[in-house]
């Protein structure tokens, strides 16, 4: 059965906010109950804290649903609040071909290539962060660190643009802003973003001018793309593949990282020019 333009969008969105959910939360609180990780006072700690970005998933949702209920001027303003309405106006259109998956899959290959080539040439991160010393397994630590703090601080970022973007359309109808001023505007969005996770990251990297630069950078970059896309899957992806590669060359000689990425980016690379061919090179026309 094919579902109307509406109900497609609801449907993509909760699928969205379920996926988030599940990966950023259920998925971590199983590997810390079943590895044993929760044993130390300081692993727990640190999930309770990220659970905040429970609240904000719940409010992220309120901000789609008011941007439903609330039609006047969308045909000039559009009612995306850049977390699942990739390509959606005004995003850049060239996303809208993209279906989460597809999007998802994206994002992490050209992410995962990224961090091959910084691998590659230094054993670092796009960005440090402070190392918890943790209880798990290599596997199990890995999938916990790279799932619930990108998760759960990128939701904080999506809801800082939901909310700002909600209110900017407030304004817009008020004033009847015309649609280009409306997009530059938009745009703008990316720097409210980035001063959040300026503001977020400050008490770990206070007093160190460099660090906090390079986070501004990293939310800037990281805010661009949920504006640029539509989308909270790049962004996430980015931060959650920057944990990744700084916690294999951690636990994990330079060699093998490189050697095993290498390994999964052909996979999925594969995979991806196999699931969507038709997409990429067009359909076949008759026989």
């Amino acid at each position: 059965m094919k579902l109307n333009n509406k109900t497609n969008r609801i449907v993509r969105f909760f699928f969205l906010v379920l996926f988030v959910g599940v990966l950023t939360f259920l998925v971590p609180m199983s590997i810390g109950l079943g590895a044993g990780g929760f044993s130390a006072s300081e692993v727990l700690q640190e999930f309770g804290f990220y659970q905040i970005g429970l609240g904000f998933l719940f409010l992220i949702v309120i901000a789609f649903l008011i941007e439903m209920f609330i039609r006047k001027g969308d045909e000039k303003y559009g009612n995306s609040i850049a977390f699942s309405s990739q390509g959606e106006s005004p995003a850049v259109p060239f996303f809208k071909r993209f279906s989460q998956f597809q999007l998802f899959l994206f994002s992490v290959i050209i992410f995962g290539i990224i961090g091959l080539a910084v691998t590659a040439v230094r054993q670092t991160s796009f960005i440090g962060f402070r190392v918890l010393e943790q209880q798990f397994t290599p596997v199990g630590e890995l999938f916990f660190s790279s799932l619930l703090i990108p998760g759960a601080e990128n939701l904080g970022m999506a809801l800082v643009i939901a909310v700002t973007i909600v209110g900017l359309r407030v304004w817009a109808r008020k004033k009847n802003l015309d649609k280009s001023s409306f997009i530059i505007l938009w745009f703008l969005i990316v720097f409210i973003a980035m001063a959040y996770w300026g503001i977020n990251h400050l008490l770990r990297y206070s007093g160190l001018g460099y660090e906090i630069g390079a986070v501004l950078v990293f939310g800037f970059i990281m805010g661009l793309l949920t504006l640029i896309t539509g989308s909270f899957i790049p962004a996430v992806v980015l931060h959650a593949s920057n944990n990744l590669f700084f916690d294999m060359q951690r636990m994990f000689a330079r060699d093998n990282v490189v050697l095993w990425t290498i390994a999964v980016l052909v996979f999925l690379t594969i995979s991806y020019v196999l699931i969507y061919r038709k997409k990429l090179f067009g359909r076949k026309v008759g026989r």
